[in-house]
């Protein structure tokens, strides 16, 4: 009896330690899934586990050609946004939308830039999220000496990601 009860008091230490060397690290996110939509991703901490959501598109930057756009999205916080880079080599204006919804895409979530904005391959430019949605979403990016881009931007396989 004595050896049965030390037998499982091992077992169930054994057991928990495993969970708390195997549990997903907590993150403080302030939305979840459509309460994020419309949301800066960086301020809401939805940024801390995001991953990169299919596809990156290389933009035609009137430089170098290698700025892109790619869809973001974060598990913790079930939502998604479109982050454009410009690494031209020179100073450009950018411009993304993440479009999602209907056959068409018919919904987005858009940002453009004011003014030029220096080529950085560590600083980009990101929309307001979207909460995951059951439909496919695009990602689409222009990078341009000529500014600013009107939004939102059209998809088109020349500037936008596949579907994610």
């Amino acid at each position: 009896m004595k050896a049965r009860i030390v037998r499982t008091l091992l077992v169930l230490t054994l057991v928990f330690t495993w969970l708390g060397f195997h549990a997903r690290p907590a993150y403080a996110v302030g939305c979840h899934g459509s309460g994020c939509t419309g949301l800066n991703p960086s301020t809401m901490g939805c940024g801390t586990d995001a991953v990169r959501s299919g596809s990156r598109k290389i933009l035609n930057d009137g430089g170098n050609n290698q700025s892109y756009v790619e869809t973001r999205k974060s598990a913790a916080c079930d939502a998604k946004w479109a982050r454009a880079y410009n690494i031209s080599g020179g100073n450009r204006y950018a411009a993304a939308s993440i479009r999602y919804g209907c056959a068409n895409y018919c919904y987005n979530q858009s940002v453009s830039t004011s003014g030029l904005i220096a080529s950085s391959a560590t600083v980009g430019i990101y929309t307001p999220m979207v909460g995951l949605v059951p439909t496919p979403t695009r990602s689409c990016g222009r990078v341009s000496t000529s500014g600013p881009i009107a939004i939102p931007l059209a998809v088109s396989d020349g500037q936008c990601t596949g579907v994610n």
